[in-house]
């Protein structure tokens, strides 16, 4: 991600979104862990707190593909990594994931290839999608 493009992600998300209670609680997180180790054997685990859902939009409304199937098209924009199983990202880093493919209550966001625990109050925000088409990752 160039410099640029960061700083157009950090704009869009430094403006508060709406409350979502969706995490998890802290003394949660290690049996979390081990059921979604449980459920999804192949994919890394990825404990994320201060986290915001990007919901994706164009015009006024959502991504109608996605709405069909229930799930909002959308990223999770990690505020901070508290725990990465796969040693991608340091403790203390911010992720801004690929498309949301799942949510599973009471804290799992899934993507493609990892299952984020979302840990504590987080929040969410309508994006418009052509906003982030123009950046260049």
């Amino acid at each position: 991600m160039t410099a640029i493009c960061a700083q157009k992600l950090l704009k869009l998300v430094s403006r508060p979104g709406k409350p979502f209670d969706f995490g998890c609680k802290e003394f949660e997180v290690r049996s979390f862990t081990k059921l979604a180790q449980k459920m999804y054997p192949g994919n890394g685990i990825c404990v994320v707190s201060a986290w915001m859902i990007l919901d994706f939009k164009e015009g006024r409304q959502t991504v109608d593909s996605a709405l069909l199937e229930g799930v909002s098209p959308g990223v999770l924009y990690g505020g901070c990594v508290e725990l990465d199983f796969s040693l991608r990202f340091s403790p203390g880093r911010r992720v801004v994931t690929t498309g949301v493919i799942d949510w599973v209550a009471p804290c799992f966001f899934i993507t493609r290839n990892t299952v984020y625990i979302l840990v504590g109050e987080g929040s969410r925000k309508d994006v418009d999608s052509e906003l982030i088409y123009t950046f260049h990752f």
